[in-house]
């Protein structure tokens, strides 16, 4: 990961070493709330109309944008090659200082595209936070200056996906027959206070200046941004419930997975004791269900005998921050079976097994950082991805394991969930007491599954989510990818009357 904090808490990807490049995006549904402030009339899909809003330019602000990167620079590619499919004059306006890797590529996409770079390529302080704040204003008054020069155009602010920070939409002037989106967004998670409490002291000050921090940006954006923006996007429920006083959301969780360069499941179903007696009865959700808290959720899991493995494989993959969740991955541990084994990637993550005094147990191994094809094997060869996290808000590693076929154990909290869809296994926060023992159990069912992959997070779906946003039909295609008749239908919900 190169964002640092900022990348953790939107579209964190695997967080485990250097990733490839087309595998970053977003979608998820179940538009539980309204969204999207200030809209004017809608487009009618499929009229004159709407094929003149195709032809009008796209202003692309995408402070993060990078071909070859994960996270906040790979959404940001993304976003703009499947606007290309949509557009056929965009301008990017992103920030300086990069590397010439996203200049070289623009040649590939069927549009006409202009990079602008504004601010400066290196700020006092050197952080990713600084480098934004500088490049806040100066996005604001470009953009502006471009939709007065273009006329009427659609303004998009995709990256950073955090709804918490000031967006250059709040600074902007917004003309007549223009049309504005942002996102998608994420990052209004509160973990429960006891929660974060149990991971020590440093941590409960990091959470609770994120938590304060979060608030008032929130309440910022919602007054810089009344009255302006037609739709905004979201990643989660919880952003979606943080936002639901507003005219019109689209959730839907950002991930574009590119299903045919991930490996296939090699791990069988585990058959074997799972000491289950040990657990408590609390169940766990699959997916959108609540599991049998007796046994494996027959809806997901197809146990083959033949398929019997001596020791199931777990998998954590994430950075060394207590957040992610790996400290509860390795309280859980403790009410597993001896002869199970924890894998984890991810740099920094040592420092936390050692810190739960778990550093000499041989059912642990460390791996620290790896590359993405490595981490994908490790996958493959996995019963259960376990991710635990406190507040990710799109985690694609997530989406990942579900494409492998492997099974992810999460918590109520974030969009973890939201990215590993029918695959999810998740565990209710409450009550923090029994948490450990609560995930344990989700993990030894968990491991005595073999389902289908779940692979609904498809590039050719996020050019219709897009065009969704842009208020214009999906582009016609043939030869159809069979594996998007599983995309999720996005869902918009209007504001109701008395809402603000």
């Amino acid at each position: 990961m190169s964002e640092g904090r900022m990348g953790d808490e939107t579209v964190d990807r695997w967080d485990v070493g250097e990733l490839g490049a087309d595998a970053a995006a977003g979608v998820d549904l179940n538009a539980d709330v309204g969204m999207g402030l200030s809209t004017e009339a809608g487009v009618e899909r499929g009229s004159d109309a709407d094929v003149s809003r195709s032809a009008r330019p796209l202003i692309l602000l995408a402070f993060a944008c990078h071909p070859d990167q994960g996270s906040e620079p790979g959404a940001g590619w993304v976003a703009l090659k499947a606007a290309a499919e949509l557009r056929s004059r965009i301008h990017l306006v992103t920030r300086a200082g990069d590397d010439g890797r996203l200049e070289e590529r623009i040649g590939e996409l069927p549009a006409e595209v202009t990079v602008h770079r504004v601010g400066a390529s290196r700020v006092a302080g050197r952080g990713v936070y600084a480098r934004y704040f500088d490049w806040l204003p100066r996005a604001s008054r470009f953009a502006s200056r471009l939709a007065g020069a273009e006329g009427p155009c659609e303004v998009h602010h995709v990256t950073y996906a955090s709804d918490w920070l000031p967006s250059p939409l709040g600074l902007m002037r917004r003309r007549e027959g223009d049309r504005w989106v942002w996102g998608p967004v994420g990052g209004a998670t509160r973990p429960p206070v006891r929660l974060v409490l149990g991971l020590g002291a440093r941590e409960w000050v990091s959470e609770s200046l994120r938590t304060v921090t979060g608030a008032l940006g929130r309440t910022a954006n919602r007054v810089l941004l009344r009255g302006k923006v037609d739709v905004v996007a979201v990643l989660n429920s919880d952003t979606a419930h943080a936002w639901r006083r507003s005219s019109r959301v689209v959730r839907r969780p950002n991930a574009v997975v590119d299903y045919d360069g991930i490996p296939a499941r090699t791990a069988p179903a585990f058959v074997g004791d799972t000491g289950a007696g040990a657990a408590t009865s609390a169940g766990t959700h699959s997916g959108n269900h609540v599991a049998n808290p007796a046994g494996t959720d027959a809806a997901h899991a197809k146990t083959d005998v033949a398929d019997a493995t001596a020791s199931p494989s777990i998998l954590y993959a994430g950075r060394g921050v207590a957040w992610k969740g790996l400290p509860l991955a390795l309280r859980a541990m403790r009410h597993l079976p001896e002869q199970w084994q924890l894998d984890v990637c991810g740099g920094g993550t040592a420092a936390l097994v050692e810190r739960a005094g778990m550093a000499d147990d041989p059912r642990v191994s460390c791996h620290g950082a790896v590359d993405h094809a490595e981490a994908m094997e490790r996958m493959a060869a996995a019963q259960v991805f376990v991710l635990p996290s406190l507040h990710d808000s799109a985690p694609w590693a997530a989406a990942e394991a579900a494409g492998v076929g492997v099974p992810v154990v999460c918590l109520d909290l974030g969009g973890v969930a939201d990215m590993a869809g029918d695959l999810a296994r998740v565990v209710p926060a409450h009550p923090v007491g029994t948490l450990p023992e609560r995930l344990a159990d989700a993990i030894r069912k968990a491991v005595a599954e073999s389902p289908e992959p779940h692979r609904p997070w498809t590039f050719e779906g996020y050019v219709d989510f897009l065009a969704g946003l842009y208020g214009q039909e999906p582009p016609p295609r043939s030869g159809l990818d069979v594996r998007r008749r599983s995309e999720p239908e996005v869902k918009v919900v209007e504001r109701q009357e008395g809402q603000a």
